[in-house]
């Protein structure tokens, strides 16, 4: 295989996600080792055995070592550092930072890159020697999460990265309504079709979108929602949460659980709007994926890309936790199709012209690079 030029030769990556779920992160986790694997990068991905991640690492061809979450994936992190080539260790969950820094440590080899998915501190003040000594560099998927890094955490900006998020070339490719697809959600062909994609979590807010489907109703009164993704919680009390509150409400025969699905691209293209109605976010790929699709979008401000890498011309934005406010922004979509129709060009053409897959991998390859020949100095 013929290494492209500028890609240290005999890299090797060790990444690490142990979280047990599927998501956006561990989608990225399994583009990114499949994209590096075909640019001729040595992979392995250190994940649950049990987990999500890993029969869709394996369905890949992707080498997968099986470790468990905290600390006690310690021992064979130590042991994947150790051997082979000197890899960047490249850690995507907040679980699995320390572990991967005292791996690193304990080996003493490795090059350590973090990515932060999320809004949240560090725990830097926590040994703050062992993080500045250890860490190669910080990753952002935004500009917000890079702002919080460098003044909540107090990371030097010349350790910080920002990557975005970015969609493979395949997922531009608009998909055609097809029939009969809505009445298989359980929803009628007339419907005005509002999905919303996510793990079902409160931090994901929709409990607030339930919520303004009462006032969403009375201004368009053929509106009905489709909530695409599952609570990985023991007894999915979130998602019972949420169809107790939609039968009190009196809004169950406009609420469809579709569960975890795959084909997330074909659900959009029956979606009349896609909304991310998050109380805490950073930068969703279903975002990017709505985007790509030509589907209108209405996002709250807790989805720290909005109004910065997104801005107004390109999507809806309204206050976080707010019921009112959603089911208004909805409205407006319905009520001005060709103001919306405008907007979802704008989104897809920003998509395309800055968030593509190839973008993404290049400026990680970058960062790996950047940290193996400080390591080197």
């Amino acid at each position: 295989m013929i290494v492209p030029e500028g890609l240290p030769k005999g890299l090797r990556v060790l990444q690490v996600c142990t979280v047990p779920t599927w998501g956006g992160g561990e989608a990225h986790v399994l583009a990114l080792s499949q994209a590096l694997r075909a640019r001729g990068v040595a992979v392995e991905v250190l994940c649950r055995r049990k987990g999500a991640l890993w029969p869709r690492l394996r369905a890949a061809g992707v080498p997968a070592r099986p470790g468990v979450g905290g600390l006690w994936a310690l021992p064979r992190l130590c042991r994947a550092v150790r051997a082979g080539a000197e890899p960047v260790v490249h850690a995507h969950a907040g679980r699995d930072y320390w572990p991967a820094l005292l791996a690193v440590r304990l080996a003493g080899r490795g090059r350590l890159v973090l990515t932060r998915h999320l809004r949240a501190p560090l725990p830097t003040h926590r040994l703050p020697g062992l993080w500045r000594s250890t860490v190669g560099r910080y990753v952002a998927v935004s500009e917000a999460i890079a702002e919080d890094l460098a003044g909540a955490s107090g990371i030097p900006r010349d350790r910080l990265a920002v990557v975005p998020n970015g969609l493979e070339a395949s997922q531009f490719e608009r998909r055609a309504r097809q029939p009969g697809a809505r009445e298989a959600l359980g929803l009628s062909g007339g419907a005005w079709v509002v999905a919303c994609v996510g793990r079902l979590s409160p931090e994901k807010g929709q409990e607030d979108l339930v919520r303004a489907l009462p006032a969403l109703a009375l201004r368009v009164p053929e509106a009905a929602l489709v909530l695409v993704g599952d609570d990985a919680a023991p007894g999915k009390p979130y998602r019972a949460r949420l169809a107790a509150l939609a039968d009190e409400l009196g809004v169950v025969g406009r609420v469809a659980f579709a569960g975890h699905r795959d084909d997330v691209a074909e659900l959009l293209a029956e979606a009349d709007v896609a909304v991310l109605p998050s109380r805490s976010d950073a930068f969703p790929l279903i975002l990017l994926e709505a985007m790509a699709q030509g589907c209108p979008v209405v996002a709250t401000d807790a989805v720290s890309v909005m109004g910065r890498e997104i801005g107004r011309d390109a999507a809806l934005t309204v206050p976080a936790g707010d019921p009112t406010r959603l089911a208004a922004a909805l409205a407006e979509v319905r009520g001005a199709p060709e103001a919306a129709a405008r907007r979802a060009e704008a989104a897809r053409k920003l998509v395309v012209e800055r968030f593509a897959w190839d973008a993404s991998v290049a400026a990680l390859v970058a960062v790996y690079r950047a940290v193996l020949g400080e390591a080197r100095r």
